[in-house]
């Protein structure tokens, strides 16, 4: 899902710096007027990946309810012995750790926030 969107963003941004660019030597490559709507397309574009970072977030937070669920019924809880050591303050627990846990959609939405960010100052810019 990432690479989808980091290469759609890439073309958006591309062709965004070119028409901008363009326009600084004297021949843009899309006119003017649409640059603002190209980078507008990244906002929208990028906005969507950060959405669909989150509806995977929550499909694995229910897919992993009902693990638990059903681990309730077998000797033992894989799963729920690994999320518990992952979250707890245990000393055991941060020592095997080294560091606090991160959540893997923080860590995962860090590039399309900064790019979505890009977008706006960029469409603001252009406009």
């Amino acid at each position: 899902m990432n690479e989808y969107y980091l290469v759609l963003t890439s073309v958006i941004l591309s062709v965004a710096g070119i028409g901008v660019g363009g326009a600084f030597v004297g021949s843009p490559v899309i006119p003017p007027r649409l640059a603002p709507w190209v980078s507008l397309v990244g906002v929208i574009v990028t906005a969507s990946w950060l959405a669909a970072i989150y509806a995977s977030n929550q499909l694995n937070r229910a897919k992993f309810h009902v693990i638990n669920r059903l681990e309730e019924r077998l000797p033992v809880a894989v799963f729920t012995v690994e999320w518990n050591f992952r979250t707890t303050g245990s000393e055991m627990a941060q020592a095997a750790r080294g560091r606090v846990y991160t959540s893997s959609t923080v860590v995962e939405s860090i590039v399309p926030a900064a790019l979505l960010l890009l977008f706006i100052g960029l469409t603001l810019y252009l406009i």
